[in-house]
């Protein structure tokens, strides 16, 4: 007899959109997405979400960004069969070493036919002697390692959900969210807020660094998991609601009325509309499972038990004017942002 997982169809939707800053500077998305899914509404299925840092340091942190998630999905969908027996040890010490392994021989491939430039190994070469002069006992064979890949640098999150389990890893900042069967919203990782001590995919230690997590689905009952990058979470005030209340309840009745793919046609648009409040680029994958139950399923939320007219207009202020990657931000009290929860696919 068939296991009840299994007969559950899980689809699978994902959109990346560039920020208003970005634009406005003439600056490609630093954002990447990507997922597998061999058998349409079956099992395994691989999504990964990846945010290039976009500093100018970073000058190669968009292709460093995509390069991460063809190389996460490629190494998850070669060892994928192997999973259902690993341990979260082994997701930090194995699959995510040879992720690395494989996002930086990519690099390579790159650098073949196009070089660093003086200008980005000059960059490259100070920040790398910098680190290992306040990280003394890092390894210095991996000095010309780490200025090669030091311009691509880029966060990593996948997702991995096989009969049973779900593998989760995490490299810097981002966000997972799941909508458990009786409606709870649990965030899988706290956020770290300061962008300073973000570890990207480059770095020597991202390892020891990095957040895995492996979860039962039967004990935890999953339903929706989505995975987002920070420019989602950006746009919001922390300190009022909890986030991942907040993804739940934009999207849990979209999920309940609409088609998956008449959400992911319209998806786009949602998050341009959502990265105004952050001016960052913003990536959100969804991973959905048993409709029928999600249908009958209420969200049960804390932070959002407010009047509506509260819920509509979350307020984030005042505003930082700044690069939205990076920590050197100038407030600006003239301006504040209003972000609207969004009812409908409208």
């Amino acid at each position: 007899m068939a296991r009840a997982q299994d007969r559950v169809v899980w689809e699978i939707i994902g959109s990346s959109v560039p920020g208003p800053y970005h634009i406005n500077k003439g600056i490609s998305n630093q954002d990447a997405i990507g997922w597998h899914q061999k058998d349409q509404g079956k099992l395994p299925v691989i999504l990964s979400v990846a945010d290039g840092l976009g500093d100018e340091m970073f000058s190669r942190s968009a292709k460093g960004a995509q390069l991460a998630i063809n190389a996460s999905l490629e190494t998850c969908t070669r060892h994928i069969r192997k999973m259902e027996w690993w341990t979260k040890n082994d997701l930090r010490s194995y699959l995510l070493k040879e992720i690395i392994t494989c996002w930086k021989q990519k690099i390579d491939e790159d650098l073949t036919s196009n070089p660093l430039s003086t200008d980005e190994i000059n960059l490259s070469t100070k920040f790398v002697q910098h680190y290992f002069s306040k990280n003394p006992g890092t390894d210095e064979n991996k000095i010309e390692e780490f200025i090669r890949s030091f311009p691509y640098s880029t966060t990593l999150i996948t997702v991995i959900v096989i009969p049973g389990i779900i593998h989760i890893l995490q490299v810097g900042d981002g966000d997972i969210i799941i909508v458990k069967q009786d409606g709870s919203v649990h965030e899988i990782f706290p956020r770290d807020l300061d962008c300073g001590r973000v570890i990207p995919l480059s770095y020597p230690d991202v390892r020891e660094a990095s957040n895995v997590c492996k979860i039962s689905v039967r004990r935890e009952k999953p339903l929706i998991i989505y995975v987002s990058s920070d420019g989602y979470s950006a746009g919001y005030d922390s300190m009022k609601v909890q986030f991942d209340e907040i993804v739940a309840y934009e999207f849990h009745s979209k999920i309940q009325n609409f088609e998956i793919s008449d959400i992911q046609s319209a998806l786009p648009d949602l998050l341009t509309d959502i990265s105004q409040g952050s001016g960052d680029d913003t990536t959100l994958g969804i991973i959905v499972g048993d409709r029928d139950k999600i249908q009958k399923t209420p969200l049960k939320l804390q932070t959002l038990l407010v009047p509506e007219e509260e819920i509509k207009s979350v307020v984030v202020e005042p505003e930082k004017e700044c690069h939205p990657d990076s920590d050197l931000c100038m407030i600006d009290e003239s301006k504040e942002k209003s972000r609207s929860v969004h009812e409908g696919l409208g």
